[in-house]
């Protein structure tokens, strides 16, 4: 059976079902945070619909993670999701500094703003090199499907 099935030695089996727990408590813990950042968008907006890109946090974790892409290629993997978290606290940051009031509709107003300024950085940074590295596609697409289609042409 080890030599039909590698993967189901005793050796190789002890390791993913170690990791099976780190991955449910990672899970669990960016499933907590993306709740208290939601209940924290909504509360502010004062819409129970409302998601983190009416703020401008989103797009602002894209640019942070597309500068570290393009700039820092051979960064560490834990680099590009501390970057960009700072990139939505920043884009956040200067939401409220511009609104400087906590109206909804000026909150909102200014974060859609920003959100359209980070969606052109963002689309600026990825046509502007000749060669698109697969990590920013990774990071955006969440696969490397736009490299295939790209490849296929």
């Amino acid at each position: 059976m080890a030599l039909r099935y590698p993967l189901r030695s005793p050796e190789n089996h002890a390791s993913p079902a170690r990791w099976h727990w780190a991955r449910r408590a990672r899970c669990g813990g960016a499933g907590a945070c993306l709740a208290i950042a939601g209940a924290a968008v909504q509360s502010v907006v004062r819409n129970p619909l409302a998601e983190p890109g009416l703020k401008g946090i989103t797009g602002g974790a894209s640019v942070a993670a597309m500068l570290v892409i393009l700039v820092l290629p051979a960064a560490p993997l834990g680099v590009l999701p501390v970057a960009a978290t700072v990139g939505g606290v920043l884009a956040l940051a200067i939401v409220m500094l511009i609104a400087r009031q906590l109206a909804p509709t000026r909150v909102v107003l200014i974060g859609l703003g920003v959100a359209a300024t980070t969606t052109a950085l963002v689309n600026v940074m990825v046509l502007a090199p000749t060669e698109i590295p697969v990590g920013v596609v990774t990071a955006l697409l969440g696969t490397p499907y736009l490299v295939w289609l790209l490849r296929a042409k």
